[in-house]
Order: structure tokens, then C-alpha cells, then sequence
């Protein structure tokens, strides 16, 4: 049975250091623009809510970090002295190191679109779910989506209704609504009972297609309800989908300031999936044959639950738009990577 630390090998996200200073102030216009205007250029929100004074409460942030050594392997042992959190530049008190947090893990599995060959070695991975799910109070959810939305099996602790769930997967040729089953996983993992580690797990396509939820709003929810997204591609014709989503999602500081909005929400579009790894700190694997998905699926367990549980309350909450994430250790040559950022929205 595995234990709840676990070591293996991962790719870091964070920006090179070297760089932060420089690009900080154009990284924080452009964000904090793009996820103030965006909402409302994709939504249509009533002009009464524009007009309205509308204050986010700032919530409490979880930064799940991982820290490795010169051979990539996973550091244990460190305490909350050990670190020192950043946000925005700000040093922040870390309220607490959680080394385990028992897992709400929701599936969700796109059924709509070309993915016949994919569903028959998606209904294999039951016996790796539960492996993912292991530790005192683990449950998980399965959900499928093509041209709507459906909970197969809400939220359990029996690795055979999760089985049974996921052999009932059927082919729709038809939409693939990813942003919807988002918003559903999300809603399914905020109803669980405060101090669960929140991950979800996307097995699909890159794309949406007919969703009616927007993107940013999609992405707004995850990072409000601290959720990690891990996502396992279907990759169709054998082509290797890089690991570090940050190479697949250009950085804030990569966009033009003179570059117009519709262009960066179309660089968004193109690969929505990496979009919610990258800026929810989980990773993206893909998958051809069999063994290549239950290699990626191991390898996501191997990093939560090798993760250090870094959570605070930001000091700056007046600071709305984009807020910065940067994690640091008191050992030399360890490697940290941690979830990247959070944005508060002011709607006025």
C-alpha cells in the first residue's frame, strides 16, 4: 500500500528567476486587464452588475509546492520554517505545512467527438483511480461529458462503483462541452466538507466545443475553489504533448502589451487544457496506448501526494487583478515548484 509521500520526477513551472523583476510590472498589467475585461466581454454581464461595487471576498489560498533535489527527487522532511512564500513580492505568513489532506478526486471523461479508440483503455484505469485515491478519507467522483454534462458516480470511497462508472463510458459523436465539465467538477468539489485536497483529473481532448460556459470563467472558478487540474490528452496521431504546460502556454511576460485582447484569449483558446494546468499548478501528460496513460495517471499521485501544502492568507488584498506566487526554500540546490498565481476580481 503506498504511503503518503511518494517520490518520482517531475518538470518545474516557474518562471526563471532572473527575470521576474523586469517583467512583474508588465506580467501584473496584462493579467489583471485580461481577467477584469475578459469576464465581461465573454459573459455579458448586465449593466447592473458593471455598475454595481462588487468585492470578492480575498479566500484563503492553497499553494500545493513541490520540492526536489539535483536528481529530481522529491524532498521530505522540510517544516514551514523551511519556506518562505512570496505574493506579489510580499513575504506572507504561512498559516500552516499540511503533509496529508485526505483527496477529493473528480474524474472527468470527454465521451463526445473522436474518442472511440480512447474510451475502451479509459474503462482499464479503475484499479490506478484507486491507487491515486489512496490515504485515510479518499473518495472520487466520475463524470462524463460530450453534448451534455452527466455525474456518473458522485462522489465515493468504493473503488468498485468507481469501476462501474467509468465501464459504463459511451461514445456520442457529437459535442465535447469541456468547459461545462469543469464547471461541473468544480461545483462537485466545493460541496465536499472544508480542509480536502481538491484535484481534479481531465481526460479528454485539448479543446471544448460547445460549451456554454466561457473559459475565463471556467478558469476563474478552479482558482477560486483552489482546485488543481491534472490532464491526461488523448493524443490521436502519436505526437508528443510537452509535460511542462509552461511551454505550451505562453507566459504573461511572452505577450505583447501592444498585442489586442482578442489575440491573447485566442492563444488561450487554442489550448484551454494546458490553460488550466498551468494556472492551477497541476501538469499535462497525453496519452496513445495503454500503458502510456496509466504511466501519466501514476505519475500524478506520485506528485500529490509527494506535494508540500503551503496555505495563507494574502496581506494584500487591495491589490486586485493578478497576484504572483513564488515559493522559495532555506536549503541550497533544491528545486521548488508551486502553484503560480491567483487573481482576485473587482467588478466596478
Amino acid at each position: 500500500m503506498r504511503t503518503e509521500r511518494h517520490r518520482g520526477t517531475i518538470a518545474g513551472l516557474a518562471l526563471p528567476r532572473d527575470t521576474r523583476k523586469t517583467e512583474c510590472g508588465a506580467k501584473k498589467f496584462l493579467i489583471g486587464f485580461v481577467v477584469r475585461v475578459a469576464p465581461f466581454a465573454l459573459m455579458a454581464l448586465p449593466c447592473a452588475a458593471q455598475n454595481a461595487d462588487i468585492r470578492v471576498q480575498v479566500p484563503l489560498i492553497v499553494a500545493p509546492t513541490t520540492v526536489l533535489d539535483g536528481q529530481s527527487h522529491f524532498v521530505d522532511g522540510l517544516e514551514t520554517q523551511d519556506f518562505t512564500l512570496f505574493d506579489n513580492g510580499r513575504p506572507q505568513w504561512i498559516q500552516n505545512d499540511i503533509a496529508f489532506q485526505p483527496m477529493s478526486l473528480a474524474v472527468a471523461v470527454q465521451c463526445g467527438g473522436n474518442v472511440r479508440w480512447a474510451l475502451p483503455k479509459i474503462q482499464r484505469i479503475a484499479s490506478v483511480i484507486d491507487a491515486l485515491m489512496v490515504g485515510d478519507g479518499g473518495e472520487a467522483a466520475v463524470i462524463a461529458f460530450d453534448d451534455r454534462v452527466r455525474t456518473l458516480q458522485p462522489f465515493t470511497k468504493d473503488s468498485r462503483r468507481i469501476a462501474d462508472a467509468l465501464e459504463t463510458l459511451q461514445v456520442n459523436d457529437a459535442q465535447y462541452r469541456l468547459f461545462d465539465g469543469v464547471e461541473r467538477a468544480v461545483d462537485l468539489l466545493k460541496s465536499r466538507k472544508a480542509g480536502r485536497r481538491r484535484i481534479l483529473l481531465l481526460l479528454s481532448e485539448s479543446r471544448d466545443n460547445g460549451s456554454g460556459t466561457k473559459l475565463v470563467q471556467a478558469l476563474t472558478n478552479l482558482q477560486e475553489a483552489n482546485v488543481s487540474v491534472y490532464a491526461v490528452v488523448m493524443n490521436h496521431f502519436g505526437s508528443v504533448l510537452s509535460q511542462n504546460p509552461s511551454a505550451r502556454v505562453p507566459p504573461p511576460h511572452a505577450i505583447l502589451l501592444d498585442q489586442p485582447l482578442i489575440e491573447l484569449l485566442r492563444a488561450l483558446r487554442d489550448d484551454p487544457v494546458a490553460a488550466f494546468t498551468h494556472f492551477t499548478g497541476g501538469r499535462q501528460y497525453s496519452f496513445l496506448r495503454q500503458r502510456a496513460l496509466e504511466d501519466a495517471i501514476t505519475a500524478v499521485g506520485d506528485e500529490v501526494h509527494g506535494q508540500y501544502l503551503l496555505s495563507y492568507v494574502p496581506d494584500n488584498p487591495g491589490e486586485d487583478g493578478y497576484h504572483e506566487i513564488h515559493v522559495t526554500v532555506d536549503r541550497p540546490g533544491l528545486a521548488v515548484r508551486s502553484r503560480p498565481c491567483y487573481w482576485i476580481a473587482q467588478a466596478k
